[in-house]
């Protein structure tokens, strides 16, 4: 094999890896696991500060609803930087950096959707929604 198809095939593993963190974290979310606050286009980097539990019936145990705070960051705080073209941003923030700070914390309910789950903000339809895995601030460069 060439350096390119190694490469190639190590950032396969390295993305599958990532997608099977991603998934177990919305089946079962955890606090302190960074997050990212879609709002249209643009993505602000958070974390989950809490995970809310069904208490009794049929759903008991289940997750009901999770907590996250956006977050403030210093530049050190940033831990990849890709390119927008000369307008906006495109950054991953390590959420556990001590120079993050938590702002205001948010309801978000679960959605089973189009073979998919969705964490969108409790009351607020499906605009103001949660990814969680990767803690992004992105400024669509376009607007």
């Amino acid at each position: 094999m060439s350096d390119w198809s190694d490469t190639f095939a190590e950032t396969a593993v390295i993305a599958e890896a990532e997608r099977i963190v991603r998934d177990a974290l919305y089946d079962d979310p955890i606090v302190g696991a960074p997050a990212s606050i879609g709002v249209g286009s643009d993505s602000y980097p958070a974390v989950v500060t809490d995970v809310v539990r069904y208490k009794t019936g049929a759903k008991a145990g289940k997750v009901r609803k999770i907590l996250v705070a956006q977050v403030n960051y210093e530049p050190a705080a940033v831990t990849a930087r890709r390119e927008t073209g000369g307008y906006g941003h495109d950054h991953t923030i390590d959420v556990t950096h001590p120079s993050v700070t938590v702002r205001d914390k948010r309801a978000y309910t679960r959605r089973d959707r189009f073979g998919g789950v969705r964490w969108v903000r409790e009351g607020g339809g499906d605009y103001d929604r949660v990814a969680l895995g990767e803690a992004r601030d992105y400024r669509d460069p376009h607007f």
